[in-house]
């Protein structure tokens, strides 16, 4: 996701030490190769990360072991994401990791910059690790069945996170039931200027299983795991929307820029399409796309608005309205300069179904939806570089 870049430029100035980076460009850069680009760039790009994102709901009877009430039970719906850079060599490491656990309302989110991590290079036959060991958060996802190719349906992750000063961990093994979604020309998007393109790819859909270990209980759960990697050259812009969404087994990836006084960039605007029934990326055009601002959300910490609630209106497709579980899932970083991001959990529906919309979703799906004037969904928003006074 692109949405980190502008973090990155922060980042430049903590782990980066070259003022020059390689050039990106359509002519330059033919998009994203699979499996070689798991693995790091020793080139010298703006920036290089891993961000992992997850929405689960805990099992019936789902508490394994407990310091407080071995007999007590409780179903909780959990959300989570992880991000990870690297620089020139594959290591310095920088961790962003945040909890929420929807059904309590209770948000969490921590930072650690330790230069303790590396990522192995990937070639063919090659398993595929990133790893983190900071003085807080340690983390680590990688492959786990070699006979598999990176990227392609049914191979397995291992997602593991322990953070020290919180006592959360997470154990997920995820199944990749839809492959790779391309962002841009196969993973290629230009950025505003000729040389800030950057390369982008996600596995969406990682059918997941494990558990949460939440104030001293461990909680056996399930759901969805979301994996991106990206590389490339920082474009100047001031902020993003970014919203990864799923409807039964498709995923979906909306995001656009927006300008200091909040002024969407339509050119800017990507959306793409991935399900299980159809594994290849669709891209929808994005200038055409309108966001509309349902409600906003002040943040009691910063005094920031963040657009909580919108709504996307993609033509021929849908309209499709989002809003927030909770209210508070604002990121609040301890490092001083560190930039504000909204990240979190929310429910969608989509309204005013459209002809691309029939095209994509299973004809089961539909059928059971039929004479609904909405279809559920859920998702993760994050939201970043809002300011207090040009907001609605």
């Amino acid at each position: 996701m692109y949405r980190q870049f502008v973090l990155c430029l922060f980042l430049l100035c903590i782990i980066r030490k070259t003022t020059s980076f390689i050039c990106l460009s359509s002519k330059t850069n033919p998009g994203v190769h699979i499996p070689k680009d798991f693995g790091p760039h020793t080139n010298n790009f703006g920036s290089e990360w891993t961000y992992l994102t997850g929405n689960f709901k805990s099992q019936t009877n789902s508490i394994i072991h407990s310091t407080i009430n071995l007999c007590e039970e409780k179903h909780l719906k959990f959300s989570f994401f992880i991000a990870v850079f690297y620089d020139t060599i594959g290591k310095n490491h920088v961790v962003n990791f945040g909890l929420t656990v929807i059904s309590q309302k209770f948000h969490y989110n921590q930072t650690d910059i330790s230069p303790h991590g590396e990522i192995s290079n990937v070639k063919k036959g090659q398993l595929w690790k990133s790893t983190f060991s900071g003085e807080i958060i340690t983390f680590s996802v990688s492959q786990i069945n070699p006979t598999q190719t990176l990227g392609s349906i049914g191979t397995q992750y291992l997602l593991q996170i322990n953070d020290k000063s919180s006592n959360i961990s997470i154990s997920l093994l995820g199944m990749d039931q839809a492959g790779v979604l391309y962002h841009g020309i196969h993973g290629f998007f230009q950025g505003p200027s000729n040389c800030s393109g950057y390369e982008y790819f996600s596995l969406p859909h990682l059918l997941s299983a494990g558990t949460i270990i939440y104030q001293k209980q461990v909680y056996s759960v399930s759901g969805i795991l979301w994996l991106d990697r990206q590389y490339g050259n920082a474009p100047s812009f001031n902020g993003w929307y970014w919203y990864g969404l799923q409807i039964d087994d498709v995923s979906m990836s909306v995001y656009t820029f927006h300008t200091e006084n909040n002024t969407i960039l339509q050119d800017l605007t990507a959306v793409n399409i991935l399900s299980i029934h159809k594994p290849t990326t669709k891209t929808l055009k994005g200038s055409n796309v309108k966001i509309k601002i349902r409600s906003t959300w002040k943040s009691p910490q910063t005094s920031i608005f963040y657009p909580t609630s919108v709504e996307i209106h993609i033509p021929h497709f849908g309209t499709i309205t989002t809003e927030p579980f909770i209210k508070n899932q604002e990121f609040v970083s301890n490092l001083h300069g560190w930039p504000l991001y909204y990240e979190g959990f929310v429910h969608i529906k989509l309204s005013n179904i459209g002809y691309k919309a029939k095209q994509t979703f299973r004809k089961k799906f539909l059928l059971q939806h039929q004479g609904n004037n909405e279809i559920n969904g859920y998702g993760f928003q994050e939201l970043t570089d809002f300011n207090k006074n040009n907001l609605i």
